[in-house]
C-alpha cells in the first residue's frame, strides 16, 4: 500500500508542470478571497479560473480543496503547493499551514455552498447573498460564538491571526448539522463492530465513482474522515459529490463499504477487496 500511495504521488506531481503551480500561486495571493480547488480547476466566488488548472485538480485530487492565502508572495506559495503536491497528508498539511495557507476552511467552519470568504483589515468575512450582520472580535469568540459555531469552527477561528469574524448567519450551517465524519456512529462501536484495523495489511476499500448514488453514508460514517468528497453539484455530477478515499488516512475498518447501498442496477459504489487485487465491474456487484 506504501509503494501504491507513493506511485500515485509520483503521478500527480509529474502531471503538473512547474508553470501550472505558479500560475496558480500568482491566482491566490492576487487576493484575499478564498479560491476552491476542483477536478475543473479553480474557482472564486465570482466564477471559474482560468490560471492553474492542473495543479488546482491535482490539489483537489489530494484532498485540498480550497486555499485562502494570508501570504502575499507567489513564491514561498508555490513552493508550498509543490510539497502539497507529492508530501504525505501531515507533511503536506503542515507545509501549507506554516507558508500561512489556510486550507479547507469552509469545511470546517461548516459553511453552506454558497458562502464566500475573504481577508479584511485583519477581518475574517464569511457572507452568502445577505450581507454580514454579525461581528464577534476573536477574543470574544468562545463565548459569544457558541450559538452561530461548534466546537471545531471556534477551535479553527481562535488559532487564526484574525481580529475579528464577521458573518451572516445565513452563510453557517445550523448547529444541529455541524456534525463531523463518524458522528453517528461511535468509534468505539465501530471498533466493536468492525475490528477497526484488522485487514488493513490485507484488505481495503475500492470506490467506483460511476455506482454511486451520492447518499454520503460512507463520509457520515467514515469515523476517520478518510472519504473525499467535494460539494454535490449536479450540474457536474462526475467531479462532485464522493470523490475516492484518502489511504493516508483510511485504516480499512470496513464501515464505508458496509453501510454503501446497491444502485438500481445492484452495484455497490464501494466494496472490500485484496489489498492488490485489480478489480472489475462484476466485484460490485451484489444483487
Amino acid at each position: 500500500m506504501r509503494f501504491f500511495n507513493a506511485y500515485v504521488r509520483g503521478t500527480i506531481a509529474g502531471a503538473v508542470p512547474d508553470q501550472a503551480v505558479e500560475d496558480l500561486a500568482q491566482v491566490l495571493v492576487r487576493k484575499p478571497e478564498e479560491v476552491l480547488l476542483t477536478a475543473q480547476g479553480a474557482r472564486n466566488g465570482h466564477g471559474p479560473l482560468a490560471d492553474g488548472r492542473p495543479a488546482a485538480a491535482a490539489l483537489a485530487r489530494r484532498n485540498i480543496r480550497s486555499i485562502l492565502a494570508r501570504n502575499t508572495n507567489p513564491v514561498e506559495v508555490a513552493a508550498a503547493l509543490k510539497v502539497a503536491l507529492t508530501a504525505p497528508a501531515r507533511e503536506a498539511e503542515d507545509m501549507l499551514e506554516d507558508t500561512r495557507l489556510e486550507f479547507n476552511l469552509r469545511y470546517s467552519l461548516f459553511l453552506t455552498p454558497d458562502a464566500t470568504i475573504r481577508l479584511e483589515n485583519d477581518e475574517l468575512v464569511i457572507a452568502d447573498a445577505n450581507a454580514p450582520t454579525m461581528r464577534i472580535p476573536r477574543t470574544e469568540l468562545r463565548e459569544k460564538g457558541t450559538r452561530h459555531f461548534g466546537p471545531e469552527a471556534l477551535a479553527r477561528l481562535v488559532s487564526m491571526p484574525i481580529t475579528a469574524v464577521r458573518f451572516s448567519e445565513t452563510a453557517i450551517q445550523p448547529l444541529g448539522l455541524q456534525r463531523e465524519p463518524g458522528a453517528v456512529m461511535e468509534p468505539d462501536t465501530a471498533h466493536q463492530r468492525l475490528h477497526k484495523g484488522e485487514w488493513r495489511a490485507t484488505r481495503v476499500p475500492r470506490f467506483e465513482k460511476e455506482f454511486c448514488i451520492t447518499c454520503a453514508r460512507c463520509f457520515v460514517h467514515c469515523p476517520d474522515n478518510a472519504i473525499i468528497h467535494a460539494m454535490f453539484d449536479k450540474s457536474t455530477q462526475d467531479t462532485t459529490g464522493i470523490l475516492g478515499i484518502d489511504y493516508d488516512r483510511c485504516t480499512a475498518c470496513g464501515i464505508c463499504s458496509s453501510v454503501c447501498p446497491t444502485n438500481r442496477d445492484g452495484y455497490k459504489a464501494i466494496v472490500m477487496v485484496e489489498a492488490d487485487a485489480e478489480t472489475n465491474r462484476e466485484v460490485h456487484h451484489v444483487a
